[in-house]
């Protein structure tokens, strides 16, 4: 049959050269017309024409790879008059937009406060039916990838008319849209009714928790405050909690208890006075996880897991010597004598474990089961090899690894300062697999935004170990605390900048350690800190949110922090505003503004 075919396909081809009279591309298309009414599948005629094109008058094998796109504008459905005059409406305004454009690429005006760097929405005239597209998927729920023929020569029929950027204005007006594009962070979603998802799928009305966690082991440098800027517009712009979450239960290299060189006498107050500056005000709720009430909530998950089968304790013995409970009731002995720790504990170090083993492949699978399967997997795992004593000291060895491991509390020799300060001891801590889904849950966290390498789908594309192990290893803790989900949308992107140093807070504390700096610590001028920027009175923390969430976009970009271009926005800004307050005040009715828009469908520009 498929022989037939292949003569068929020849045949008609040729005819309509040889006998016709058709130029190749015509009888090209003819062919594929009349293949399709014969029903032979596009991947079968490309296989076809792949094999026999030799055979076939001057035939192009370039043509090949458009058969697809011919066979479905066959099969597309026309468009309705109404759909076309839809269409044409947003064709316009991405028009107004592009004309917009070209005129402020030609006056120069690359930084403005009623628009972003060009380098984000391009709207240039061949990127406006590749727009449209995006608006229509984002908020009519149409796709019209399959019509780009008829949305370029609607393209062509606007621009051949000449219509002038007033008047143009005019219909942006008449249809609900900005007569001038401002550049927005995209929408959030609502958080997943699959636990598994780790994403939302509808648009986030009002309402819900974020939260901003660093680790206090230094300043905040620019990249954290363009996380604060970004999560600030979204906590205005749907009326969200926004939360600031000390993760300070490592004690050890990220401990909070800074080396007087530093020169940062309380780094939390530091931490606070760096995030109101760039949020405009104070955050709504300070968590602190060494917190007592925090501090014996963990302990309370600890024992609820064991109890539940779910966990297990092991002690370190030294010299490869590890022991670990075998029944609920010695773990949770075993649990309550970590606790009690002292600095002379009958262990070299110790730790809870969670139930599964540490390979990727294990965690894969059982990440990617309901939650009724996985809690049983779980339960059965530990059954068999915990209670049944098949572990040997290699398995927890490995295990207790706190990178690559299953551990979820571990024991700390080393105290948290405001542990000291208060005058307490506390030797278990969570890991921040455990602590980060305890806060959550508590807290009623219903968003999470950060940076890009905490993007699941590209993780899982680019096979980042430490990121997939994260993100999995978490989701399965919600599923045991009973945790909501929580949705992970919309994550950035990483900053650089043009100044002399690095961001990384790590490598800068080396530097000041070794005495590079001289003896400002992390107070020197020149640092990538939210502080160098701060403590210039003439720099508005407006100015610099401005920066985040209107000049520089998309959110996914890899952006390059321009110190000159900052320092034009904030004279700029200063200039038109008069007032930071008054900044803040418009901002936050523009805001309101760019949110109502896009509930309506009539929002168009970066970020959907």
């Amino acid at each position: 049959m498929t022989s037939d075919k292949t003569n068929i396909v020849i045949g008609i081809y040729n005819a309509a050269v040889n006998k016709r009279g058709l130029n190749p591309q015509n009888a090209f298309e003819d062919l594929v017309k009349r293949m399709h009414t014969m029903e032979v599948s596009a991947g079968e005629l490309q296989g076809i024409l792949g094999k026999n094109s030799s055979k076939m008058v001057d035939f192009n094998k370039g043509w090949i790879g458009q058969v697809r796109s011919i066979y479905q504008s066959l099969e597309k459905t026309p468009l309705t008059p109404s759909q076309i005059t839809a269409i044409k409406k947003i064709i316009s305004i991405l028009y107004l937009r592009s004309l917009q454009q070209k005129q402020w690429d030609r006056e120069d005006n690359y930084i403005s406060f009623e628009r972003l760097e060009l380098s984000a929405e391009d709207y240039s005239q061949s990127n406006i039916p590749l727009l449209l597209i995006e608006y229509f998927e984002e908020y009519r729920d149409e796709d019209y990838k399959g019509y780009l023929p008829e949305i370029k020569k609607y393209l062509e029929e606007m621009i051949s008319t000449k219509p002038t950027i007033e008047e143009l204005k005019e219909v942006a007006i008449e249809e609900g849209f900005l007569p001038v594009f401002v550049e927005s962070p995209g929408r959030l979603t609502n958080t997943p009714q699959d636990q598994q998802s780790f994403a939302g799928d509808l648009p986030l009305k009002r309402g819900g928790v974020i939260r901003f966690a660093p680790t206090p082991n230094g300043p905040l440098h620019l990249g954290h405050g363009r996380g604060i800027s970004i999560l600030s517009d979204y906590a205005d712009k749907y009326d969200m909690e926004f939360i600031l979450r000390f993760d300070d239960t490592d004690c050890s290299k990220k401990g909070s208890d800074l080396p007087a060189e530093l020169n940062i006498s309380n780094v939390y107050e530091h931490i606070i006075e760096d995030f109101t500056w760039v949020r405009g005000k104070s955050p709504d709720k300070v968590i602190y996880a060494s917190d007592r009430r925090n501090l014996n909530r963990y302990n309370n998950y600890g024992r609820e897991l064991i109890r539940n089968g779910y966990a297990y304790v092991y002690f370190d013995m030294g010299d490869k010597n590890y022991i670990y409970g075998t029944s609920v009731e010695e773990n949770l002995e075993m649990f309550d004598e970590i606790i009690r720790g002292g600095n002379n504990p009958p262990f070299k170090d110790a730790g809870v474990l969670l139930g599964i083993p540490a390979d990727m492949k294990t965690l894969l699978r059982i990440y990617s089961m309901d939650d009724k399967q996985m809690k049983n997997e779980i339960r059965r795992w530990v059954e068999l090899n915990v209670y049944g004593n098949l572990l040997k000291p290699s398995n927890i060895f490995g295990y207790s690894n706190t990178e690559t491991g299953t551990k979820i509390m571990r024991y700390q020799e080393k105290q948290n300062i405001r542990i000291l300060e208060r005058g307490e001891e506390n030797w278990l801590w969570p890991t921040l697999n455990l602590q980060s889904v305890v806060d959550d849950k508590q807290e009623g966290v219903t968003h999470v935004i950060r940076g890009l390498d905490y993007d699941y789908p590209k993780a899982v594309k680019s096979n980042d170990i430490n990121v997939l192990r994260t993100i999995r290893f978490q989701t399965i803790m919600r599923v045991l605390i009973d945790a909501p989900p929580v949705a992970s949308t919309q994550n950035w992107g990483n900053v650089s900048w043009d100044g002399n140093y690095t961001l990384s807070t790590s490598q800068l504390r080396k530097l000041i350690m070794e005495g590079q700096l001289g003896n400002n610590g992390f107070l020197h001028p020149d640092l990538p800190t939210i502080y160098a920027l701060r403590v210039n009175p003439s720099n508005w923390g407006g100015s610099f949110k401005y920066y985040w969430t209107r000049f520089n976009l998309p959110n996914a970009l890899d952006p390059v922090f321009k110190v000159q271009d900052y320092q034009k926005l904030n004279e700029e800004l200063k200039l038109n505003y008069g007032t930071e307050k008054s900044l803040i005040d418009n901002n936050l009715k523009l805001i309101k503004k760019i949110s109502s828009k896009q509930d309506k469908g009539t929002y168009l520009a970066e970020g959907y």
